[in-house]
């Protein structure tokens, strides 16, 4: 979180938050417009009243519109409260260098064409959505880079490079994506940020010089 603070990030993607922790970090986020996309309305492991569970999409910047629309989540019960059915979200802000949006959405994690299917239709709701401005589609797409379909071309950041904090076999499978549609600009990779209570996943990031 500070590191996003310090470096002024356009747009930071949360995956696995619950309600609360959105209301958490708008405390700290000054400037930020902000969604939650819902994937299950009931967690238990959530704290406090509301429970809603999903991911989360901070965008610097004053909100112009924002969507969202359910993935293909075949089997599953999405009008149960308790039942996790995965969401795509994107949010549109404008600040001083124009209109920009960001997306994010977490993928299925138990099967991999589910996970394909989940992945084309989040990539055409975002170009749908958002077919001209400045755009990062993000999130935890459970598929490493050979698995994602093809239609997402090749501007392209993979996440969780260099994670050796734990030697658990699953970490560095490099699962998370960032794919990002904009004019010509330099991109800069950061440091990455591992805290050792790490699970499978850590912050990377990106520096866009425009």
């Amino acid at each position: 979180m500070y590191s996003v603070l310090y470096h002024d990030s356009l747009f930071v993607s949360v995956n696995e938050a619950c309600y609360s922790d959105l209301q958490y970090l708008r405390g700290f986020f000054v400037g930020y417009d902000s969604i939650m996309g819902v994937a299950k309305a009931q967690d238990e492991d959530c704290r406090g009243m509301d429970k809603r569970f999903g991911n989360l999409v901070f965008m610097l910047g004053t909100r112009a519109n924002h969507s969202s629309e359910l993935l293909p989540n075949p089997g599953k019960a999405c009008q149960v409260a308790t039942v996790e059915c995965r969401i795509a979200i994107c949010l549109t802000v404008e600040n001083l260098l124009g209109r920009m949006t960001g997306c994010s959405s977490h993928l299925t994690n138990d099967h991999v064409p589910t996970a394909q299917s989940q992945a084309t239709a989040y990539r055409n709701f975002a170009v749908g959505y958002a077919p001209s401005s400045l755009r990062w589609i993000a999130g935890d797409f459970n598929l490493t880079i050979g698995q994602v379909p093809p239609a997402y071309g090749n501007n392209h950041v993979l996440m969780n490079y260099g994670y050796t904090v734990n030697p658990r076999a699953t970490l560095n499978k490099q699962i998370d994506h960032v794919w990002w549609r904009s004019p010509p600009v330099t991109l800069n990779y950061l440091p990455a940020f591992c805290p050792p209570d790490a699970s499978d996943h850590c912050l990377v990031e990106t520096e866009l010089v425009v």
